[in-house]
């Protein structure tokens, strides 16, 4: 599906959002897979900016030379990786994490 100026309710691990659908090209009504990259989410305070947002578990935290990788725990269980320039959140806390629907990528068109 790809209509101009378009919107879309999408229900991402239980929050319901509206999105802009865009130029890119979404496929029908229904379940859809998506990819979002690690470095899209944004953790604790700065989750704020974003459209979607979900309560997490840091899991673990990582350091690779210049970046930190957060290992997340997901509502339903799910894992999530998001690596940033800093640490964002300790191992253990409970923070919320976000993003826009625009760093969502359908994996089927």
């Amino acid at each position: 599906m790809a209509l101009a100026g378009a919107t879309a309710s999408i229900v991402v691990v239980g929050v319901e959002a509206e999105i802009a659908l865009g130029d890119r090209r979404w496929p029908g009504p229904g379940r859809v897979a998506v990819a979002l990259r690690s470095e899209a989410p944004l953790l604790a305070a700065e989750a704020d900016r974003t459209a979607i947002r979900l309560d997490v578990e840091v899991m673990d935290v990582v350091y690779r030379g210049t970046n930190v990788d957060h290992l997340l725990r997901l509502p339903d269980g799910q894992p999530l990786l998001v690596t940033a320039t800093r640490q964002q959140a300790e191992r253990g806390a409970r923070v919320p994490v976000g993003f826009d629907a625009k760093d969502l990528v359908p994996l089927e068109t």
